[in-house]
C-alpha cells in the first residue's frame, strides 16, 4: 500500500495576535481528495531557533524568567 500526502489548502486565514516579532495565525485548511477539514495554528516570525529540553522520563523542562521591555 502506497500513501500519498496531498496538499491542504488554506480556505480561510485569520490574524489572532501580533507583536513586533511574531504573528500568531489561525488557518482553516482542507484536504480536496478525502474532504477532511482542519484548524491550524501558525506562528509567522523571522528565522530563529527554539530548544526544547526533554528530560529522560518524558518532562519538558520549563524555565520562568522575568524581562523588562522598553518600547
Amino acid at each position: 500500500m502506497t500513501d500519498t500526502i496531498h496538499p491542504w489548502q488554506t480556505t480561510e486565514k485569520q490574524t489572532i495576535y501580533e507583536t513586533s516579532i511574531f504573528s500568531l495565525e489561525e488557518h482553516k485548511r482542507s484536504e480536496d481528495s478525502t474532504g477532511k477539514q482542519g484548524t491550524f495554528y501558525v506562528v509567522d516570525a523571522p528565522s530563529w531557533i527554539n530548544v526544547i529540553a526533554i528530560t529522560r522520563d518524558g518532562k519538558f523542562v520549563l524555565c520562568r524568567t522575568i524581562s523588562s521591555w522598553v518600547g
